[in-house]
């Protein structure tokens, strides 16, 4: 693209001479050279510190905000009122160059593995961009729509947020064909307030549709009416587990195997598709049937659905099977938390093998509620009959109430990390998990069989 066109997208003004530019950047470490650099300003960081290291590195340009203290004598420079606005505008613009078929996907949890559901699906069908890792903010998302080329058929968003309106915004940016939610739940309450906000800040996705556009509505989630009544000019297709005969895909037969695997059948009026999915647990047989009613609605061939389905692999830190030390079957959940998950992931947990044991950490962004949330969690242990809970962290002792006498509680990473080879039982199934903030992922590297894995 050529600068002077961007500095149209983005509303800004051109200083020097035009030329085009290759890619996009807002990092100096991993820029290339001919892109386009975007001086963003962070919590902890201004870009605008780096344009000098972002010339010498090879950008083309640097689009900066016009009050900044910038050489102007140097390369061209764009300038702009505010750079996250002018990225997310210029995002917007690649994007109807264009014109894949796109979907967006939101909810409290389960995202990043629907998103990665469809993906498997839609390459099968057709070159698809889909979002790395969990990039799903107001910068995640523009840099991923900049990452489409003429080729893809298809692009698979996803959007996060921490509070209302920032869905609205990157929904906006996305225009997309389809929209879903996982689920709703209490992460990230102690930014929204109540569950009743998160759902509000989630059904910000339908307002990007495009006309005609369609909304994949859950009939298992309590606010699918609320949702619903948003949709104006929109189709809806509806899937459930619960409410058969209301929806138009829909979930039977589910088996779960010892290992936690699944077997299942998804149905609509006209077909029946069998699956054997690998990953771990019940709640991913429900993930599986978002992802096909996204393929359902494209258009997408049935065999595609099934062979893309039981492709797919585990997410690292998403329920992934690991082995361990001391003969230990390790399921590493540790990427992220909040109690519906936590949940989801005891219940796999509890099928899995009858020597089970669970290493939890802080559920974070909970709130007042957090004392109250996280003894719950180990009330719903003590239910599902893990034999073994190790908690640790700031509200250790609260999971250790709910549990009872035999958990075990440590205050900091370093003691358990210490003592856990010692009190795990060899040959346990082991469930590890905790929010990002807890960093599980050391426990992970101190537990698992690194000649093996």
């Amino acid at each position: 693209m050529m600068l002077s066109k961007a500095a149209q997208y983005m509303h800004g003004h051109l200083k020097g001479e035009d030329s085009d530019f290759r890619s996009v950047s807002i990092d100096t470490r991993s820029l290339q050279a001919g892109a386009l650099y975007l001086a963003i300003k962070g919590d902890r960081f201004d870009g605008h510190d780096f344009v000098e290291q972002a010339m010498q590195n090879g950008a083309s340009a640097c689009v900066v905000e016009k009050y900044s203290a910038i050489n102007k004598d140097q390369k061209p420079l764009v300038e702009v009122e505010d750079t996250r606005i002018a990225l997310g505008l210029l995002a917007s613009a690649w994007k109807k160059q264009y014109q894949p078929l796109c979907v967006a996907i939101t909810g409290s949890s389960g995202k990043t593995t629907v998103k990665e559901m469809v993906a498997a699906i839609l390459n099968l069908a057709g070159q698809t961009l889909a979002t790395k890792g969990n990039l799903n903010n107001d910068i995640g998302v523009p840099l991923t729509l900049l990452r489409l080329k003429e080729s893809d058929k298809y692009a698979v968003i996803e959007l996060g947020a921490s509070a209302e309106g920032e869905i609205e915004y990157t929904s906006k940016l996305v225009c997309p064909d389809v929209a879903l939610i996982t689920n709703i739940a209490p992460a990230h309450i102690e930014g929204f307030g109540s569950i009743e906000a998160i759902s509000r800040a989630k059904s910000e996705i339908f307002e990007g549709l495009v006309e005609n556009g369609t909304a994949i509505i859950n009939l298992d989630e309590p606010f699918n009416t609320e949702w619903e009544e948003k949709l104006v000019n929109k189709a809806v297709f509806k899937v459930s587990s619960d409410f058969k005969d209301e929806a138009d895909l829909w979930l039977d037969n589910i088996v779960i195997q010892k290992e936690g695997s699944s077997n299942f059948q998804i149905k609509s009026r006209a077909t029946v598709l069998d699956i054997q999915l690998k990953l771990l647990g019940e709640h991913n047989a429900h993930n599986a049937l978002l992802a096909a009613a996204v393929a359902k609605v494209f258009g997408v061939k049935d065999e595609h659905i099934v062979k893309g389905l039981e492709n797919i692999k585990p997410v690292p830190g998403r329920l992934n099977p690991l082995p361990g030390i001391k003969k230990l079957k390790i399921i590493d959940d540790s990427y992220n938390a909040n109690p519906s998950s936590v949940k989801a992931a005891l219940n796999l947990l509890s099928n899995c093998s009858d020597k089970t044991a669970v290493i939890l950490g802080d559920m974070a962004e909970l709130g007042k509620n957090s004392p109250e949330l996280h003894k719950e969690i180990g009330e719903w242990a003590a239910k599902k009959n893990i034999l073994q809970l190790v908690a640790i962290g700031q509200y250790a002792k609260y999971v250790a109430e709910g549990f009872g006498q035999q958990a075990v509680v440590f205050l900091n990473q370093g003691e358990a990390i210490n003592q856990l080879p010692k009190i795990l039982e060899d040959g346990a199934t082991v469930l590890i998990k905790g929010s990002r903030s807890a960093q599980m992922e050391n426990i992970v590297n101190t537990l698992i069989n690194k000649e093996l894995k």
